[in-house]
């Protein structure tokens, strides 16, 4: 390409003697293959995955491979390949059991540390997405406390060396482990998975910030699906999509989902008439104004209600 030689992947197999008409059309010349690589280290679940994001999408195949597989692993394509086991957890052709989990984040928590040791117990392993690096960082530090040996994160943040390093380590752990990582890492064809866990399902940032904006979330679940694996979305609030579906029979309850949560915040109840006016009427007394100025001096932000027009203009 432009002079130099790069890497390609095969994605479709043709007849030359079907395609002459393309070929003597095409606006690009032809040359011979100088050498092949290897095969690639995607699993053939997740290859069927993508080009069924693909024709889902009406995109080409190699825009849903940039989307779903990160660049780091692709480079890395030999050394992973010589390091892939066979998967232990084979596609029986019938769907994955379907999962959610809604409650609260400190719930989630809980019962995903004793998920976790069981899925060991069970010699399976567990990877669990995440639609951001920083979300990433953060449920790597609750869900690795004990396990830390066993436990590993993944991210586009990450330089190529740590990627490397930890992929090597991800995929000769003889040991069951569980995976902190943003979807793209997904394609890592780790051999025990037994569980994918989408968290933060509802989160935008599941959508990509390049057209075709492929929801990473449902390419998540289409994998799980295709590999036979268990999937389990969670979040504090699911999306409508997700409750309508539990609603339809398609996804089952990890635990009784909650629709009520306390709340963190401090509450303080004023009585009008315990406010004492002195000189210019105002609604609010002195402690809710010093509250309100702090605020602002510290950059934070306010939101203010009002019960009608009259106090709003005040």
């Amino acid at each position: 390409l432009r002079g130099k030689k790069i890497n390609a992947l095969v994605t479709d197999v043709e007849d030359v003697a079907n395609v002459k008409a393309a070929i003597k059309n095409a606006d690009f010349a032809l040359r011979p293959i100088e050498s092949i690589e290897g095969p690639l280290f995607l699993r053939e679940s997740y290859t069927d995955t993508i080009h069924a994001i693909a024709d889902m999408y009406a995109i080409k195949k190699s825009g849903a491979y940039t989307s779903l597989t990160p660049a780091q692993l692709l480079t890395l394509n030999d050394a992973i390949a010589t390091r892939t086991q066979p998967a232990t957890r084979k596609s029986t052709g019938v769907a994955s059991e379907k999962l959610i989990f809604q409650a609260s984040l400190d719930e989630r928590l809980s019962r995903y540390r004793t998920y976790i040791r069981e899925a060991f117990a069970r010699k399976e392993s567990i990877i669990c997405i995440l639609p951001t690096t920083h979300d990433v960082a953060v449920w790597y530090a609750e869900l690795s406390r004990g396990i830390e040996e066993f436990a590993f994160f993944l991210h586009s943040g990450l330089t190529d060396k740590v990627v490397e390093t930890r992929a090597k380590k991800i995929l000769e752990e003889p040991h069951p482990i569980v995976v902190i990582a943003t979807m793209p890492f997904l394609s890592l064809p780790r051999h025990d998975i037994g569980t994918i866990i989408i968290e933060h399902e509802s989160s935008s940032a599941y959508r990509a910030v390049t057209e075709p904006h492929i929801d990473l979330a449902f390419a998540a679940q289409h994998y799980a699906s295709r590999a036979g694996i268990r999937c389990i979305r969670g979040d504090t609030l699911l999306s409508l999509e997700t409750l309508m579906r539990r609603d339809t029979g398609e996804y089952t309850d990890l635990a009784p989902p909650s629709f009520r949560f306390e709340g963190s915040a401090d509450i303080a109840l004023v009585v009008r008439a315990e406010i004492e006016t002195v000189g210019t009427w105002s609604p609010f007394d002195a402690k809710v104004m010093h509250s309100i100025e702090a605020t602002i001096a510290r950059g934070g932000r306010v939101f203010l209600f009002a019960l009608r027009n009259g106090l709003a203009t005040e």
